[in-house]
């Protein structure tokens, strides 16, 4: 019981103690630093503002002054990286690092002192409590020398459109092996680090030995990733080369522009069995290369599509057999039921019979003719046709038709079909 007075006593005597208070919070200095420090139009870069304050201090509403930056140049927001401690000669004091990213979009050359505004948080104690006191302060930054060169007017390679970095294109062809006729994709990938904007790549000049289909961009980054897909098909024995493609771009750590080059690249044609010269005349069979996973997936998509299509005619005929009977309904509920059904029958009747007349695809040769292995008479034989003969006809270029016959495949001129 004597204890409980002389605690309450030391405690009131502490209350009573002459405040005491930590030092001062304080900023000792700002500045910026650019990486790399000289960077060319369109080149990333990364600005760091390091502030130096009192060990313990915390910063609030940071507001930059007197730094036209961002009239040069875009930037992201400032995100802080680290907290660390250094000397200053006997006194220690700690670093706040804040981090952005920057892209020059037009030349400067200046030199820039701006002024730090910020919120200062001080800790202050008064005998056995503590409480935090937020000051308003400012402080010169260190002198920025802002230098944003502009890319070189001389050796500008044709078709460059504005790649900055260091980038890498490759290609891969699918399938490796093909025949005349086949789809041949090709996929183009882009890699590396620096700013791409709108570059794309630039393809190589059209063929008369290929069909070309524009390419597909299947991922942009603007920031060094392109990924790019194009279909080709041969038309011939000829076509046993793919042009190269380019990517033309500026090198900032070298200075210079350069192009990263895919191909050309050759093509494997598959070896077919040779035919047989001898006078004696023999029947032998040629069984057509197996289909490949481009091949397979373009049959799937022209069979939904060729079935959906045919069931076009038939949906049409059951709205308008409705739309009929509906009006009719309100007058003569009779009359409307056999005119809907009469319509319903007659229109099936009608699109089973074009649908029917549609699917003819066959056709008769009416002279002796030869199937090749491409559209060109120059092409190498395959196997011969006789008149009379029935072949399904599966595609047309210019003055030639693709058959089959009896399994067999090739192209043989449209003038050997009977019309």
């Amino acid at each position: 019981m004597t204890r409980r007075p002389l605690i309450v006593g030391l405690a009131l005597v502490a209350m009573l103690l002459p405040t005491a208070r930590t030092a001062a919070a304080e900023i000792y200095a700002a500045r910026l630093r650019l990486q790399p420090d000289r960077p060319y139009l369109n080149q990333p870069f990364e600005v760091r503002l390091e502030i130096e304050v009192s060990p313990g201090a915390e910063l609030q509403e940071l507001k930059l002054a007197n730094l036209p930056l961002e009239s040069f140049a875009k930037l992201s927001s400032y995100q802080q990286e680290e907290r660390r401690q250094i000397r200053r000669g006997e006194a220690v004091v700690e670093v706040i690092s804040f981090v952005a990213s920057g892209r020059p979009v037009q030349p400067a050359r200046q030199d820039l002192r701006g002024v730090l505004h910020a919120q200062l948080v001080e800790r202050t104690s008064k005998g056995f409590f503590t409480s935090l006191r937020a000051v308003n302060t400012s402080i010169r930054m260190e002198p920025l020398r802002l230098d944003f060169r502009p890319l070189p007017a001389s050796g500008i390679p044709a078709g460059y459109q504005g790649a900055v970095g260091t980038f890498q294109l490759t290609a891969t062809l699918d399938p490796p092996q093909v025949t005349s006729g086949d789809l041949i994709t090709i996929t183009y990938n882009v890699t590396g680090r620096g700013w791409l904007g709108d570059a794309h790549i630039i393809m190589p000049p059209a063929d008369p030995n290929f069909r070309s289909y524009p390419p597909q961009e299947l991922q942009r980054d603007e920031n060094g990733q392109l990924a790019v897909r194009q279909v080709v098909v041969p038309l011939n024995t000829n076509a046993a080369c793919v042009g190269a493609t380019r990517l033309p771009y500026f090198d900032p750590a070298a200075g210079v522009y350069r192009e990263s080059v895919a191909g050309p690249f050759r093509l494997q044609f598959a070896t077919l069995a040779p035919t047989n010269t001898s006078p004696t005349v023999k029947h032998f069979q040629v069984q057509p290369p197996p289909a490949t996973p481009a091949e397979n997936g373009d049959a799937a998509v022209v069979a939904t599509i060729t079935h959906f299509r045919h069931l076009l005619p038939f949906a049409a005929v059951f709205v308008m057999a409705m739309l009929v009977a509906g009006l009719l309904y309100g007058w003569q509920p009779r009359v409307a039921v056999a005119v809907g059904l009469g319509l319903l029958i007659t229109g099936s009747y009608c699109c089973q019979w074009w649908s029917g007349q549609a699917r003819m695809q066959q056709q008769q040769v009416h002279q002796l003719t030869t199937a090749r292995l491409c559209p060109s008479a120059k092409a190498r034989s395959l196997f011969p046709i006789a008149p009379g003969r029935s072949v399904t006809t599966l595609e047309r270029y210019e003055q030639w038709s693709r058959v089959d016959y009896n399994g067999q495949r090739g192209w043989i001129p449209a003038s050997a079909l009977r019309p």
